[in-house]
């Protein structure tokens, strides 16, 4: 039996997923019942039984050993969650372990929900930036000139979450034993404590504070240092950066450049945020281990952001004696006071983290635990914030110790880019009518 099309296969009686908590007789029939309208999702840890080996291998069923492998059974199933949930009853011996895989089934639903609403709300923009950065993105190269450049090489991700002051300033001076790659957001304090990064990382879509992160930015300070970015970013973005720049591949672009730009450019996953890029790229390069500082995905000491965040530059024109810098952090967390819920940091204690970040925390565990599956090791060297599955926490000055040594990691090549930075003359027609297209012209 073919995999069952989402397109006029929805039922309005009928949900979208059933979910069954061990292997009943109401399991299997559920799976003749579903047919093309659904999918049953089983929970069952221990061995399949033969006589019902030949149904749970239906395209239509996905089985879960565990807990942890929640996300990976689900995947792809986003809209089928959309059409509606219903649960079978569990057996009578499995109630508690039942009950864990729901609670856990309910966290991931409500991940998925945030990503589906954020696409949908976002698609336009996305749609648009990705028109917008039309010129830069024919004129720079891709990344995948840059798969395995850096293979067994240690990485060091550095997200601006409020502990990364902590301990940031160990990296100066080591920069060429380890590839540093910095989220747009913690640029400006690696730089501002004489730290270059070997790639930064752009994602945002946001018009006006994705070009606030490069304010003040010379060629001069970033030189050596290469802009990673996905086409669907801000296109401020592109025309603020002053150096040597890089676009993943587009689905969008490629067809209107009708050229397989998705295969000669490369591709990571689909990332939540701008960490999850830098921790793809990482991995594209070959990196490993990974180590990751400032990834708190919690509110750290009561702080939404690093001191020096590039965001406290943005609001200071709101600061005064009565809305100080404090007030507005303070403000960042409350906002989301509704979901915020309580988690354990690394050290088992509870820190509170909103529904946002708890979503980007689940992505996260889904991409350690797979990635130490295949043999690789992830370093939590945060020194706070929320604690992650599948890594080895330790302080990043251990981590540093024992993983650093005389790479000397090769910085800035020229990416893939055309000798004369021209265009060819079917993209200057696509690109001219775009833009008359869009008043731009």
């Amino acid at each position: 039996m073919p995999s069952p099309p989402f397109w006029n296969s929805v039922v309005p009686d009928l949900p979208g997923i059933t979910v069954a908590l061990s292997l009943t007789p109401a399991a299997v029939r559920a799976v003749d019942e579903i047919g093309l309208h659904g999918y049953l999702l089983l929970y069952h840890p221990g061995p399949i039984p033969p006589e019902h080996a030949a149904t749970l291998a239906m395209p239509n069923v996905r089985v879960c050993k565990g807990v942890e492998g929640i996300r990976d059974a689900v995947r792809g199933l986003e809209r089928w969650f959309a059409c509606g949930v219903r649960v079978l009853e569990p057996h009578a011996r499995l109630d508690e372990e039942g009950d864990r895989f729901l609670s856990a089934l309910n966290e991931t639903l409500k991940a998925m929900r945030i990503g589906l609403v954020t696409n949908s709300v976002l698609m336009p923009q996305f749609f648009q930036n990705a028109l917008d950065n039309l010129p830069a993105f024919v004129e720079c190269g891709g990344v995948a000139g840059l798969k395995d450049r850096a293979k067994h090489v240690p990485a060091v991700i550095v997200s601006a979450g409020p502990s990364l002051a902590r301990n940031v300033d160990l990296l100066k001076g080591r920069e060429d034993e380890f590839v540093i790659v910095a989220v747009q957001t913690a640029l400006k304090t690696l730089l501002g404590r004489g730290i270059r990064p070997h790639y930064v990382c752009a994602v945002d879509f946001h018009p006006t504070l994705s070009t606030r992160f490069f304010e003040g930015v010379t060629a001069e300070m970033v030189e050596g240092v290469e802009l990673v970015m996905m086409p669907t970013a801000c296109p401020g973005v592109a025309r603020a950066w002053p150096g040597a720049m890089r676009m993943t591949g587009d689905p969008l672009l490629s067809a209107i450049l009708e050229d397989d730009t998705v295969a000669s450019r490369g591709m990571f996953p689909t990332s939540a945020t701008v960490a999850h890029f830098g921790y793809h790229l990482a991995r594209h390069l070959g990196c490993d281990p990974v180590i990751l500082i400032g990834q708190d995905l919690g509110f750290t000491d009561g702080a939404y952001y690093s001191a020096g965040a590039a965001i406290h530059q943005v609001w200071a024109g709101e600061l005064n004696e009565f809305n100080t810098l404090e007030m507005m952090e303070w403000q960042r967390v409350a906002r989301g006071r509704d979901s915020n819920r309580l988690v354990e940091d690394q050290q088992g204690r509870p820190m509170y983290t909103d529904a946002q970040m708890a979503t980007y925390l689940d992505v996260f565990n889904a991409l350690f635990r797979a990635d130490r599956d295949k043999g690789l090791t992830t370093i939590d060297a945060t020194e706070g914030g929320a604690r992650k599955d599948a890594v080895e926490p330790m302080t990043l000055r251990e981590a540093l110790e024992r993983h650093g040594g005389e790479y000397h990691f090769l910085r800035y090549v020229p990416a893939e880019a055309r000798p004369d930075g021209s265009y060819r003359r079917e993209e200057r027609e696509v690109i001219a009518l775009l833009q008359a297209m869009a008043g731009h012209a």
